[in-house]
């Protein structure tokens, strides 16, 4: 009789040639899958909460704390079953990527705690994910040769690194933009145990775990169809009308909703304007700061920042002297939105395809410094500054580079908040712009989809507001020569006093936590 090696002994075999390479490429996937799940999360909750330092906060935080105690606990596993655990925990990380974006968007629609939801989240997959590298490196060393202990050190390191550089920059640039945030957790679970099911290929003695990783495998890609719909579905709940348009870009999630004759645009959750009353708003941000620069010549070269849309615009082209009107837009999704959408181009007058209109894209903190020649007026409509990304475009610096490019004469205006839920932002935002050599001429205008709302129209130097007029040739809706005069009438609880806000820097950007004042929560 042939007596075989102890049970132990055939478990620990060196590893083949094949098997090692599917184990290191699911070191890859797993980091990739992992890294690319915290980020989705971080950049959801983000969305959903409006404070993106917090979210990401939390979701890289918890991250990494979970990949500790994962680490921790990994030495709990037999040696004997190491390249068991391993495929365990590739077939684990499957649902919890895919369906656990679906917990955290349902725990912030149907009321729970957001921020729990997002702590569950990140600690379960940074546990699985933490566990997955030191088990590859015992598996590794254990049935290597002891010389080669730093080879394999290096190697899956260098592996898991690679693979969080791979996930953290295909998710904004690929995986999002094409499938949006619910397919793109199932694809991202789907990867793990799709490498765990090659593994178990490769490797007999996990033949036990073939079928739990088939049924895993198809009840994720089961999933994949509805995901979306399911995702449509809670959303809905988060606005007043029915959605007829969505989709998530590079840079934000596009919402467009219509119920009867009242079209919305959302961006990242925040209203941008109602067709009822956009007309109010751009009204007051557009005449008012033409008017200015006219008191020195007719404005002919206007530049607009932000406003894909193509709202703004349309009102800068109704003053006859206007030859040029450049539209700096981050986003080529919004344009295109507004370009073929029926509402939209109503709204807009399809002023977009409008010969005296050049369309750029790109930041305008980087970009305003590369476009040619300066600007007779300049239009700065940007989303509120409720993050760091957006405060940047509400800073000294920012506007010192808008100053630079304004002819002589020229005038400035900006969107700057709600003057009354939001006054210390729009005091900042008023004593940011003067802090950059601006005469700043602060005005309001009561829009009823949003309540009362903040400008600042700047000049190089101060201006007679009784001097705007607006032509005859301009067609309004709302302003009248009395109502342009009176919207820079402030009232008393709408600004707050300049020493009790800061000047908004790159460095430092205040305005974010002046625009969570309480008296947004009160309402």
């Amino acid at each position: 009789m042939i007596v075989g090696p102890p049970e132990n002994e055939i478990k620990r075999l060196p590893l083949t040639h094949t098997q090692r390479r599917v184990l290191l490429l699911s070191v890859v996937v797993s980091s990739a899958s992992g890294v690319a799940a915290q980020l989705l999360l971080g950049n959801f909750a983000a969305y959903l909460s409006g404070d993106a330092a917090l979210a990401y906060g939390i979701a890289v935080g918890c991250f990494l704390a979970a990949m500790g105690i994962g680490s921790w606990l990994s030495q709990t596993v037999d040696r004997e079953r190491l390249l068991q655990a391993i495929a365990t925990l590739a077939i684990a990380t499957a649902p919890a990527i895919a369906l656990l974006p679906l917990v955290v968007f349902a725990s912030f629609t149907f009321g729970e705690n957001l921020w729990g939801a997002l702590v569950l989240a990140t600690l379960t997959i940074g546990g699985i994910v933490g566990m997955d590298v030191p088990l590859a490196i015992r598996l590794l060393t254990d049935r290597e040769r002891r010389d080669r202990l730093e080879a394999t050190l290096s190697r899956v390191l260098t592996l898991d690194y690679l693979g969080a550089l791979v996930g953290a920059i295909g998710l904004p640039l690929v995986v999002l933009p094409s499938l949006g945030v619910f397919p793109a957790a199932v694809v991202l679970g789907l990867a793990p145990v799709l490498v765990a099911l090659v593994l178990v290929r490769v490797a007999p003695e996990l033949a036990s775990l073939e079928r739990a990783g088939r049924v895993t495998a198809i009840a994720i890609l089961l999933l994949l169809p509805l995901s979306q719909p399911l995702g449509n579905t809670i959303e809905n709940r988060l606005y007043g009308g029915p959605i007829v348009h969505r989709q998530q870009t590079t840079y934000q999630r596009i919402v467009l909703t219509r119920a009867s004759s009242d079209t919305r645009l959302f961006l990242d959750g925040d209203l941008q304007f109602s067709t009822l009353d956009e007309h109010r708003y751009h009204e007051a941000l557009i005449h008012p700061t033409l008017a200015a620069a006219a008191l020195t010549k007719d404005p002919e070269r206007v530049l607009v920042l932000g406003a894909g849309d193509g709202l703004a615009a349309r009102r800068v082209l109704q003053w006859s002297s206007v030859r040029e009107v450049v539209l700096l837009e981050l986003d080529p999704a919004v344009v295109a939105l507004a370009r073929r959408h029926p509402a939209l181009v109503a709204a807009n007058g399809g002023i977009l395809d409008d010969p005296r209109l050049e369309i750029r894209y790109g930041d305008a903190l980087r970009e305003i410094d590369r476009l040619p020649g300066r600007f007779d007026a300049i239009v700065a409509d940007f989303p509120d500054p409720d993050s760091k990304a957006i405060a940047k475009l509400y800073s000294e610096g920012f506007y010192r580079k808008v100053k630079s490019r304004l002819k002589p004469g020229g005038a400035f205006v900006t969107q700057a908040t709600s003057s009354f839920f939001a006054p210390r932002a729009f005091s900042s935002i008023i004593k940011t712009i003067a802090s950059a050599g601006f005469a700043t001429h602060p005005f309001r205008v009561d829009v009823p989809s949003f309540g009362p709302w903040g400008f600042v129209l700047a000049t190089p130097e101060p201006v007679a507001i009784a001097d705007l007029q607006l032509p005859d040739e301009i067609e309004t809706r709302f302003l009248t020569p009395e109502v342009l005069q009176g919207l820079f009438a402030l009232p008393k609880d709408e600004t707050v006093a300049p020493n009790d806000v800061e000047i908004n820097r790159l460095v430092h950007p205040v305005v974010v936590n002046y625009y969570r004042d309480r008296r947004w929560r009160q309402y």
